[in-house]
């Protein structure tokens, strides 16, 4: 008599990340941003916050970006820090975070002199970072819409390069993050993947990731 196992009986079920043609919105002003403050005065954009979504783990959608100091040595200053964006495991959005907003057409972060948000080039592979590192500007953090199938579909998502997706990765607090100006919580890391080969640094831009997905912005 044949024994069929019981996980053989259930029904098989695997997210997976959808197959999207990536559409540029352009990045000169902040038009393609939700939120736009219609005035001459100035372009810009209400408060927005940025969140995971159509990940190949749906546990994760909806996880909230954060900012986390990153201990990141360069042959100058083993002690060197940068402030990067990851996401934050914990989904309550009364729970404090931070606000970001577009202004002059780029993203930055509201508060602490308003850093412009960029994109690591480096060997650290492709996570968002306030600022430039290492006096090198990073990519810059642009807006994209998503079509399947010839079908636009809901949300600006942001990326660089023409590339939109994200991997993301588990990471645990060391001691060093608990005294480091962090919460001492663990979190996901985010970096962007496929980016080309970039002659200005050492190596493409790339890191291990657990699950892939998108980021949407939406207003706050």
């Amino acid at each position: 008599m044949k024994i069929t196992g019981v996980l053989s009986l259930l029904p098989a079920f695997v997210a997976a990340v959808p197959n999207v043609t990536v559409i540029p919105l352009g990045s000169k002003d902040c038009s393609s941003y939700p939120g736009l403050i219609r005035t001459p005065a100035a372009d810009i954009t209400g408060y927005l916050r940025f969140e995971v979504t159509n990940s190949d783990d749906p546990a994760i959608d909806g996880l909230l970006a954060t900012t986390k100091i990153q201990r990141w040595p360069t042959f100058q200053n083993l002690s060197a820090t940068v402030t990067t964006l990851v996401m934050d495991v914990r989904k309550s959005t009364r729970l404090a975070k931070p606000v970001f907003r577009c202004f002059n057409g780029a993203l930055e972060i509201v508060g602490d002199g308003d850093p412009k948000i960029t994109v690591s080039k480096d060997w650290r592979g492709a996570q968002m970072m306030l600022g430039d590192y290492q006096g090198g500007p990073g990519y810059k953090l642009e807006p994209y819409a998503h079509e399947i199938d010839g079908v636009r579909q809901e949300g600006v998502f942001v990326g660089a390069n023409g590339k939109t997706t994200w991997g993301f990765g588990w990471e645990r607090p060391s001691q060093e993050d608990c005294v480091n100006g962090n919460s001492g919580l663990d979190w996901y890391s985010a970096r962007l993947q496929g980016l080309e080969y970039d002659p200005s640094v050492e190596s493409r831009a790339w890191g291990p990731v657990e699950f892939e997905g998108f980021i949407k912005v939406f207003q706050y």
